[in-house]
């Protein structure tokens, strides 16, 4: 089914559309009854919060009723009173994996191709502690755990600082998918999917500045100052140890003795000791990067909508992604793309319970209405719906739809599912 032929199957019949209905049950503390003529409508046609609320409920009680059970059957490992030892059991056992497998690959015994594949899926397991210590899952008590251990992830990831980052995480579940969606426009969502742009952003954390300036000027809130200072540290130098390596093994340095520019002494020093130092550095920690950064962005930008969703409505922001030919790319991000979903509607639950969670929850997701497996939606600019006014990265077509000086945030109920919206910890981010 295309797009626009599921959007109009869902649209409300017209006999709703003057008369007042409950956003929630009536009976449900934090209920709120909203005059449908004043209530926005989407630019999908779709009523933002009154259709889909009972599904977020529905699929959110799933949730939690399945994390409930699954820590109920297996306390250890999957209870709560475990979820900082195992935390750091992973933590501590990707370290291990990468620093084995790089001793290994140093002293002949793994080939290059090899110690890539290993080292990504070692980080990549790092990149999920960083992603639940944002979310103060482990050590919530004792904060200069999670602060040793941002250290050493933000080292070996060589991307965004974890303590920056989380400021724009948890602002994410705020406004995922709008103009303001900081996190997910520096990795490329809303560009074309051909855009010089976003093949770089997805090879290099340093492409992030090719989109910033698109990002500050529909954000005025976003600094690109502080994007630089916060974060430049351990790019520039990845990406600096990645240039030298580059241009050495193009000849570029016999060049530049050639033209008199490198001394012999200085090449001499480049050689033996400048450039075994960084092809270990870059063999070890950038080239395994490189591919999980790239998997991880393309997954990420593939599951997430923009631009012409309703603003703060969990059920637009994803999909589930599990189409066996991106298979490959989920390996090294951890199955992101089929239970990201899952940590849209519910925040507070650890990524590996999160995926076996999924076995039970994910059935219901689709069968509610879910996207699942929208394999055109990079290629409309990661748009709900497409078209033309719908590809130019700034949200225009939902802009355009919206009732003149409406606010969509007044229409939302507050109900104590307001804490998996991220919300509750970003002002103390």
């Amino acid at each position: 089914m295309t797009p626009n032929a599921e959007l109009k199957q869902r649209q409300l019949p017209e006999s709703q559309k003057t008369t007042k209905s409950k956003l929630l049950d009536p009976a449900r503390k934090g209920a709120t009854t909203v005059s449908s003529e004043k209530r926005s409508a989407s630019p999908t046609g779709i009523s933002h919060l009154s259709q889909e609320a009972g599904k977020v409920k529905t699929i959110r009680d799933a949730i939690r009723a399945e994390d409930k059970r699954l820590r109920a059957a297996y306390p250890f490992p999957l209870g709560e009173h475990w979820q900082s030892v195992v935390g750091l059991a992973i933590y501590m056992g990707s370290w291990v994996v990468w620093g084995v497998a790089t001793f290994a690959w140093w002293t002949g015994g793994l080939s290059l191709p090899v110690l890539m594949v290993v080292n990504a899926l070692a980080i990549s397991l790092l990149h999920e502690m960083e992603h639940d210590l944002i979310h103060e899952l482990y050590f919530k008590r004792q904060p200069w755990v999670q602060h040793v251990m941002f250290m050493g992830i933000w080292l070996i990831k060589s991307n965004a600082s974890p303590w920056w980052r989380k400021y724009y995480h948890l602002r994410h579940h705020q406004y995922s998918g709008q103009v303001n969606d900081v996190e997910e426009r520096l990795i490329g969502l809303g560009l074309r999917w051909w855009s010089p742009k976003r093949l770089l952003v997805t090879l290099t954390p340093a492409g992030t500045l090719l989109v910033a300036n698109d990002i500050a000027r529909d954000d005025p809130e976003f600094s690109r100052v502080n994007l630089v200072l916060s974060n430049s540290p351990v790019i520039v130098l990845s990406t600096a140890a990645m240039l030298v390596h580059l241009i050495c093994a193009l000849g570029g340095d016999a060049a530049l003795v050639k033209a008199g520019v490198l001394s012999a002494p200085l090449h001499g020093l480049l050689s033996q000791r400048i450039l075994p130092a960084l092809f270990l550095y870059n063999a070890a920690v950038n080239f395994p990067n490189v591919l999980r950064q790239s998997c991880l962005v393309i997954i990420s930008t593939y599951c997430h909508y923009y631009g012409d969703i309703p603003e703060r409505d969990v059920f637009f922001q994803t999909q589930i992604l599990d189409h066996p030919l991106l298979w490959p790319f989920q390996l090294f991000c951890f199955n992101f793309g089929a239970t990201h979903i899952i940590h849209h509607f519910v925040t507070r639950q650890p990524f590996y319970l999160r995926q076996v969670t999924a076995f039970r929850v994910l059935p219901i997701m689709k069968a509610l209405g879910c996207r699942h497996n929208d394999m055109g939606n990079n290629f409309r600019g990661n748009r709900w719906v497409g078209g033309e006014k719908a590809v130019d990265g700034k949200g225009e077509m939902m802009a355009g739809l919206r009732e003149e000086g409406e606010d969509w945030t007044a229409t939302t109920p507050r109900t104590s599912d307001d804490e998996d919206s991220g919300e509750e910890h970003i002002k103390g981010a």
